[in-house]
């Protein structure tokens, strides 16, 4: 037999549930839309840098921040996952996301439009 299944509580003895399937599905369309939010910055930059009337150079500010925030919150996320389990975290990312509002339009009288 499996000593991973001998190993758990019960033996093993009870069946698979699709949980697990619906947890790898969750982890897989939140890694999906990370990736789209990378490479959406980039497809819109000439659009951002319009509306925003930002310069190359302050636009690759931008870039940078966008990066800096992924991999600053990569090491309190992770701590956190392996604190209370991934699939917590999973499901408070997907739910904060989902709850959190969409920013404001910037105005004209904002300092990046200046």
């Amino acid at each position: 037999m499996n000593p991973v299944l001998e190993s758990m509580p019960g033996g093993g003895a009870g069946r698979p549930t699709r949980v697990r399937h619906q947890v790898v599905g969750l982890a897989v369309l939140l890694a999906m839309v990370t990736y789209l939010d990378r490479a959406c910055i980039a497809t819109l930059a000439p659009d951002i840098m319009k509306s925003l009337r930002l310069s190359k150079d302050q636009m690759s500010y931008v870039y940078s921040a966008f990066a800096v925030a992924y991999a600053v919150f990569e090491i309190p996320t992770a701590w956190w996952a392996d604190r209370t389990g991934t699939r917590v975290v999973l499901t408070a990312s997907w739910y904060g996301g989902r709850a959190s509002p969409s920013p404001p339009r910037p105005r004209s009288t904002s300092p990046l439009c200046s």
